[in-house]
């Protein structure tokens, strides 16, 4: 029996590389850098949050979409999805995920996700951010397929500033398709959000038209500036139609008639200005999101006026 060798010193060579270097195998062959072939893709599956119908995952998004997803839902007791809760009510928190990847997602984690928006917006721009979830579920979802996942803990917002909380949801698998910047909705499509804040923000048109006691119709535009649940700047301008014109045709002040400022409660914004078709005349307005991309917009007097509409931007 050959006698075993005794240990190189420290320094050397180790022999099985002195073996190789023999046989030429010695350096090792560099890994090939193989070119990415589009006829053979990477098995994989790719979650997406889709903050509408199509998204297909790419991001950075604006935030109109981004902090509205509509894959993320609060559910009532019905199970009917709630645009702005209430506080002392119970809603269930949910989530739509669909995997547009080639493998299936069998490892699929989701996190719930409950704060204030600032501190939403604080977390997602953290290296690592770290904060306890609402609750945790897991999922599994085939190539091609959505699936709806609801969290088992039950929220019922205690006030009306909890009730403004923006509910964020972590869904991915951290064994194929990991997240990589949580909390941050903008720029990883594993990240979903869904402020309970009406988006007020943008410039709004249109026109307002009287009740019958108060015929009329009036052109508006309202410049609004909105940080969270506060509505900053709000410049109305506004013009009341003379008969037998058209609206497009009577043009509004170059400048406003008044700025003020409002803050949102319960989704709604309720504000007074000295702006309207009675100067000098205190006139109140209550501000409420309609659909998609509309405003609606009451404004109303003492001396019972009353004129309402909807505005768009």
């Amino acid at each position: 029996m050959a006698r075993p060798q005794p240990f190189v010193r420290p320094g050397q060579e180790l022999r099985f590389v002195q073996r190789l270097r023999r046989r030429g195998k010695w350096p090792l062959p560099k890994e090939r850098n193989w070119s990415k072939d589009p006829h053979r893709p990477v098995f994989s599956p790719y979650i997406v949050l889709q903050t509408a119908p199509g998204d297909n995952g790419s991001r950075p998004l604006p935030d109109h979409q981004v902090l509205y997803n509509q894959s993320v839902e609060i559910l009532d007791s019905a199970g009917h999805s709630v645009t702005i809760p209430e506080k002392n009510k119970t809603y269930t928190l949910a989530c739509r995920i669909i995997n547009l990847g080639n493998l299936g997602a069998f490892g699929g984690m989701v996190e719930f996700h409950l704060a204030p928006p600032p501190t939403v917006d604080a977390l997602a721009v953290m290296s690592k951010p770290l904060r306890a979830a609402w609750g945790y579920e897991g999922f599994t979802a085939r190539p091609g397929e959505v699936v709806t996942v609801k969290s088992r803990r039950p929220w019922t917002p205690a006030t009306d500033q909890e009730a403004m909380s923006s509910i964020v949801v972590h869904a991915h698998d951290p064994f194929n398709d990991p997240i990589k910047r949580r909390f941050d909705a903008r720029h990883d499509r594993h990240v979903g959000r869904h402020d309970t804040i009406p988006d007020f923000d943008g410039t709004w048109k249109g026109t307002l038209t009287g009740h019958p006691l108060t015929p009329g119709t009036f052109n508006i535009r309202l410049e609004i500036s909105q940080a969270y649940q506060n509505l900053t700047a709000i410049k109305i301008y506004f013009v009341q139609v003379p008969p037998n014109t058209l609206p497009q045709n009577m043009p509004l002040p170059t400048t406003p008639q008044a700025t003020v400022s409002a803050t949102v409660v319960a989704g709604f914004a309720d504000f007074t200005a000295l702006a309207g078709t009675i100067v000098g005349t205190i006139s109140h307005w209550h501000l409420a999101r309609q659909g998609a991309n509309a405003l609606n917009v009451v404004l109303s007097y003492p001396r019972d006026f009353i004129a309402d509409g909807v505005l768009t931007r």
